[in-house]
């Protein structure tokens, strides 16, 4: 299952949310909501080249869990403002909505494209944050550290006769050196590509 599967993923209620969760269609009429009550309707995404290392966000409101998952959902609250956050292990964004009674307030989160920068919180219209790393750039730099690190055990054999330490350190620094140096360039295009 793709985290982009919302027919997957109905229902997005958390085992312990302190608030009543829906199913929510963007092109289906608004159900209705309690006298006294608003609706804020979450669209949780995450980008396709970060799906293999994005985690669920857990998205609550005023403090208690409310969804997890990815998809829409609509969260059946009080009227008033409320404090919309999402969070991983720790809170990562949080907004601020008013919700009047009877309405329903669209907020949008879009998760990052690497593991390091806070995804976008906010209105509908959000756009990934980060760098996309493409995965055949991170399979390069992984080979590249492991070949050249088992190359290691050869090089005695093969180049240093009786130098077995200097052997066995050199392989993994160039290893490594050679993996960090693939991903500075790769770094240094992606921002020369953004501007």
């Amino acid at each position: 299952m793709t985290p982009t599967d919302d027919a997957a993923r109905a229902d997005l209620a958390h085992p312990q949310s302190a608030y009543r969760v829906l199913p929510y269609d963007p092109q289906a009429p608004p159900p209705d909501l309690p006298a006294g009550h608003g609706g804020i309707a979450v669209h949780a995404w995450c980008p396709p080249a970060a799906e293999r290392h994005t985690l669920a966000p857990m998205v609550g409101v005023d403090g208690e869990p409310a969804t997890y998952g990815w998809g829409h959902a609509l969260i059946v609250v009080p009227a008033g403002e409320r404090l919309v956050e999402v969070q991983y292990i720790e809170p990562q964004q949080s907004t601020m909505v008013t919700v009047e009674e009877g309405a329903i307030v669209l907020v949008e989160y879009a998760a990052s494209y690497d593991a390091v920068t806070p995804g976008s919180l906010g209105a509908p219209g959000q756009r990934p944050r980060g760098t996309p790393m493409p995965l055949p750039a991170a399979i390069a730099a992984a080979m590249g550290v492991a070949s050249l690190g088992c190359l290691a055990a050869q090089l005695p054999f093969i180049l240093l006769g009786d130098h077995l330490m200097l052997a066995l350190v050199l392989g993994p620094v160039v290893g490594v050196g050679a993996g960090a140096l693939f991903l500075v360039r790769w770094r240094r295009r992606a921002l020369r590509g953004r501007r």
